[in-house]
């Protein structure tokens, strides 16, 4: 193939952000970077994997290291069962674009052999299917597949029901190959995530009796809720003792009209042969011992029909994808529970023992909401420990060049006066009144103790900010992996190169931040218990406020539970808005984008008339921003300092804080934010429909304020120094 029938901006895709979980032997498992696949045909497009089930091969091959003559010799990338978001396409796919939200069908075969021409492709014998040695499965970051084996999703159909286009896919096919009709009796022999959708399945198709029959009670108890119309509990009998009590129990006549083993257990196929009716339809969906003992006498008297199933064929996605839509077949009553990417191995434990019917795992990139929020988010402060201790140190940095422009940048932002009066103040122990009146909604605090007292700072504080920056060594510093590949990847004076300085500039003055506030010499120490334990006072008609674990703060980045460093990453963050302007955040869906692979620069601000969403940067202030940083020690200007960068009415691509990381892809950090509430999300629909234009925060509390009935303090003018 030629290389122009690929997309041209293929290319500059970072090949190391494919964060994937692998299998190097039974229970040994490791979570590593790989390669972003590549297009190998125009026809191909490239998938970010949101969300991923686990089925019960994948669980195999995690217990058992191989299925039969299927071993894994080689450290293997698990699962298959995945819907993404599309972020480029081949040159000749027309029926897909970047953005659109699929499920995946997993194997692909030659379309060559008789079987594929005969349009039986999932019996084809040189099937790529994942994770299925030797070929990777899709708990990875990115995918590249077919797009005829990508199928769009529906509005009505979430990514999470995605996931489970592909076991559905999979009842839909043995339902197919028992070719169920209305009013017949359909015996489901195991109550797992296919033995239950083979029964909703059926009753799509009409079936008027759906039994469910498992060892287990609880299974049958949930094949009861789903709408099964009867279930047994299978007894220490004999197949043919356990066949009589189902046939009677369920008022079977002469026996059932289909019956589906998607156990793949013996006792349980023995059961089915004697099960079903004289002239019946016996399927065998689920996998088992390649031997067993096997009643074929049953089968031949009542001259059964007995088919195989396996896997799915053509129009069986199709088909799942509108039972999902149309809401016949609703999947999502059998998710158990959405872990994030990190607690994969959990995930397929809980399987093993039996502990969910259904679990999601989601991609790597994928922000999540509630307790599963980003990537490694739900394991809490251990977790980003973990991640944290696995950054890379400043003295690292290749090429040599890299690693002077980001030093002299940062020096560059540490010489200015705001930022030797902004550490200083973390000296100091308290943040100046100016400084406190100055955050957002600061005025509504009444009379919290900072607003009457420290008005200027201590003797001495800003001498030990200023010895601070003059004694400054980078190499104290450490930088996540990703951004610092990302980084050492650009060319220096590319648009690029100067997204990815800032992305570190930031993260330098965060720890500059972090290490100050964890000396144990602050003026004030003994003033911080005081400060975390005031409570701002109750105001009829809004929520109440709990009090902040210290005035050094963002009102957004408070997550001190799951930080690495705790609270003094709460101070971290607030040196950043107060030295640059906002916590420096970015549009990381950007960076996985065909057409946008440098991500835009957002501010996320917390102070008095400054919007409280989160905005983008226009093109002339990232230029001062990018020229302030690149100038050359000594050649920086006393004055005008651009620093800091403030949003006006120009600043007009605003995001909702609320909902950046859960639905926009704007962050940072993976532990940075928590996402939106139930509670938060019920205020932030009382909002004036008409609030279109994002008018500046300040007029857009007075407006609240007015119409709830609540007065309004004067505000005292802001120091010329802020």
């Amino acid at each position: 193939m030629h290389s122009d029938a690929l997309p041209q901006n293929h290319s500059r895709l970072k090949s190391t952000n494919n964060l994937s979980f692998f299998l190097n032997k039974p229970h040994d498992v490791k979570f590593d970077q790989r390669p972003v696949p590549q297009l190998s045909s125009p026809n191909d497009v490239l998938v970010a994997v949101n969300y991923t089930g686990i089925c019960g091969s994948d669980v195999h091959y995690w217990d058992h290291g191989r299925i039969g003559q299927f071993i894994v010799e080689e450290p293997m990338v698990l699962g298959h069962e995945s819907a993404g978001t599309v972020v480029e396409v081949g040159s000749a796919v027309k029926t897909l674009e970047s953005g659109d939200r699929v499920a995946l069908e997993p194997g692909y075969p030659c379309r060559r052999c008789d079987n594929c021409l005969a349009g039986r492709y999932n019996l084809c014998r040189d099937m790529v299917f994942a994770a299925t040695p030797p070929h990777h499965g899709t708990l990875t970051g990115f995918w590249v597949g077919p797009s005829d084996f990508c199928y769009k999703l529906p509005e009505t159909v979430s990514l999470q029901e995605g996931a489970l286009v592909e076991p559905l896919a999979v009842a839909v096919h043995i339902v197919r190959q028992a070719q169920v009709t209305p009013g017949n009796s359909v015996v489901v022999m195991g109550a797992g995530p296919v033995g239950l959708l083979c029964g909703l399945v059926a009753k799509a198709f009409g079936a008027s009796k759906i039994i469910s029959v498992d060892i287990i009670q609880s299974k049958l108890d949930f094949a009861k809720e789903l709408g099964f119309t009867h279930t047994y509990l299978s007894q220490r009998i004999s197949a043919e003792d356990n066949a009589t009590a189902i046939i009677k129990q369920c008022d079977l006549g002469e026996g059932a009209d289909v019956v589906i083993d998607a156990s793949g257990a013996e006792p349980s196929i023995q059961t089915s042969l004697h099960v079903v009716k004289t002239g019946g339809v016996y399927i065998q969906g689920g996998m088992g011992k390649a031997d067993i003992t096997f009643p074929i006498m049953a089968m031949c008297q009542k001259e059964v029909t007995a088919k195989g199933s396996f896997r799915y064929g053509p129009g069986d996605y199709k088909l799942a994808i509108e039972l999902i839509a149309s809401g016949v077949v609703q999947v999502k009553k059998l998710i158990s529970d959405v872990v994030d990417f990190g607690q994969a191995e959990d995930a397929f434990e809980k399987v093993k023992q039996g502990q969910v019917v259904k679990i999601l795992i989601a991609g790597p990139n994928e922000p999540m909401q509630g307790k599963q929020h980003l990537a490694l988010r739900s394991n809490g402060e251990a977790n980003a420990s973990a991640a944290h201790s696995q950054r890379v140190q400043f003295s690292e940095i290749r090429p040599e060049l890299h690693r002077h422009v980001l030093d002299r940048a940062i020096k560059n932002v540490l010489s200015t006066e705001l930022a030797q009066f902004t550490y200083a103040q973390i000296f100091y122990g308290l943040p100046t009144g100016d400084v406190s009146w100055d955050r957002r909604y600061s005025g509504a605090f009444g009379d919290h103790p900072i607003d009457s007292e420290h008005d200027e700072l201590c003797p001495g504080a800003l001498d030990k900010a200023q010895d601070y920056y003059e004694q400054w060594n980078s190499d104290i510093l450490t930088f996540d992996p990703t951004a610092i590949a990302n980084y050492q990847g650009t060319e220096l004076g590319s648009k690029a190169f100067n997204v990815r300085l800032v992305e570190l500039v930031v993260v330098a003055l965060h720890e500059a931040g972090v290490l100050l506030f964890q000396l144990d010499f602050r003026i004030h120490q003994g003033d911080i218990d005081a400060i975390t334990n005031w409570k701002m006072p109750h105001i009829a008609g809004l929520v109440d406020v709990p009090p902040r674990p210290t005035l050094f703060s963002h009102h957004a980045y408070l997550d001190a539970d799951i930080y690495p460093n705790g609270v003094a990453d709460i101070v971290g963050y607030w040196a950043e808005d107060r030295v640059l302007g906002g916590v420096t955040v970015f549009d990381r869906r950007a960076e996985k984008s065909a057409d946008l692979q440098i991500p835009n620069i957002y501010f996320h601000s917390c102070r008095r008339r400054q919007t409280h969403r989160v905005y983008k940067l226009r093109d002339d202030q990232q230029e001062v921003l990018f020229d302030f940083l690149l100038a050359e020690a000594g050649s920086l200007p006393p004055e005008p300092n651009p620093l800091p960068i403030l949003s006006d009415a120009q600043n007009c691509i605003r995001v909702d804080s609320e909902s950046a990381i859960t639905h926009r892809g704007i962050y940072r950090d993976i532990w940075e934010r928590k996402p939106i509430t139930k509670e938060e999300r019920r205020l932030l629909e009382r909002r004036p429909k008409s609030d279109i234009d994002y008018p500046e925060a300040a007029e857009e509390a007075l407006r609240i304020n007015k119409q709830l009935g609540i007065s309004v303090p004067k505000l005292r003018e802001r120091s010329p120094s802020l």
